[in-house]
């Protein structure tokens, strides 16, 4: 019996293992109690750093709010920063500061490499690896 109820386990999914979707990940957040304060607390300290640090990040909330949703959603920087919303702003801001650097006019496009998104066919390549020397 002991052999058939290990084949048994064998045929179930690793569900423990899976990693969890963006979704999954989005829920777990927003049971997080003040997450709406966290948030706001966020855009205030975004609002508190030197012009020149925030501009890319003020400019793609304007430009394509839902892409910095979907790409950078701030719920990320919150979480990886241990809700700490100062490190959390200077991290934002700074991804969209390397973004816009990096892809300048398309940075404000999805991040894929269709050719008409952020990145294109030729230079995919060489921009995830200056992006890995750049941030490492």
């Amino acid at each position: 019996m002991e052999g058939g109820s290990s084949n048994k386990d064998e045929s179930k999914p690793d569900r423990d293992n899976k990693k969890p979707t963006v979704v999954e990940e989005d829920q777990k957040m927003a049971a997080v109690p003040n997450m709406k304060e966290a948030l706001e607390q966020l855009e205030d300290a975004v609002q508190k750093l030197p012009a020149e640090e925030k501009e890319a990040y003020l400019n793609a909330k304007k430009k394509a709010p839902e892409l910095v949703e979907r790409e950078s959603n701030p719920r990320w920087f919150l979480q990886f920063a241990q809700y700490d919303t100062q490190q959390a702003a200077r991290r934002l801001a700074s991804y969209w500061k390397l973004r816009c650097a990096f892809f300048e006019e398309r940075a404000f496009l999805p991040m894929n490499q269709t050719g008409e998104g952020a990145i294109t066919k030729n230079v995919g390549h060489f921009v995830w690896g200056s992006l890995r020397v750049c941030c490492a």
